[in-house]
């Protein structure tokens, strides 16, 4: 049976007839978006849905046209508006992308002056430390002594030397706290 007879028993009320119509032309349309859009699943989803606005327009179809070439038009329309929703989307993409780098790069500016800011307080802050306190400091972190040495270096027990690091170690943040705050 032909297609213009099988379209008009759908038309009828014979939708289930309407399958043949799809089996009959969706490879030519298949074809055609594929070549498209390169992409199988999109054109999987945009060939079905050609045939429903087929499908849903057949009233409006002329039967003296050819069917395949209709359907085609309508696919190719289908085509085009995912076409120009990818290039949107894409579009959208490339300003996001852009203001994601832009934050990251505000970000590590920021955050670059804050390291500086802070070696800056903490160099600040080492000057003003008493002699035995910045020896101590010296010794641990430039030397990397261990306490048993340090503690013979200066003249205390071990234990008073650790609480000596402690204190100065506490000292500092407080200094480097107050002069981050001020900045």
């Amino acid at each position: 049976m032909d297609t213009a007879s099988i379209l008009q028993r759908v038309l009828k009320g014979e939708t289930d007839a309407y399958a043949s119509v799809v089996a009959q032309h969706q490879t030519a349309v298949w074809r055609v978006v594929v070549s498209i859009l390169h992409d199988h699943e999109k054109s999987r989803e945009l060939v079905e849905q050609a045939f429903v606005e087929a499908y849903l327009s057949l009233d409006q179809f002329d039967s003296s046209r050819d069917f395949t070439l209709w359907v085609k038009g309508i696919a190719r329309n289908l085509v085009r508006e995912e076409l120009r929703r990818k290039t949107r989307e894409s579009k959208r993409l490339e300003v996001y992308r852009e203001h994601v780098l832009a934050r990251l790069n505000a970000g590590e500016e920021e955050e670059n002056a804050r390291e500086d800011e802070l070696r800056a307080s903490l160099a600040r802050c080492r000057e003003k430390l008493p002699e035995q306190s910045a020896r101590v400091l010296n010794l641990r972190y430039q030397q990397n002594k261990g306490f048993d040495e340090i503690a013979t270096e200066i003249g205390r027990t071990v234990d008073a030397t650790r609480q000596l690091l402690q204190r100065t170690r506490v000292g500092l943040k407080e200094c480097i706290d107050r002069s981050m705050a001020q900045a």
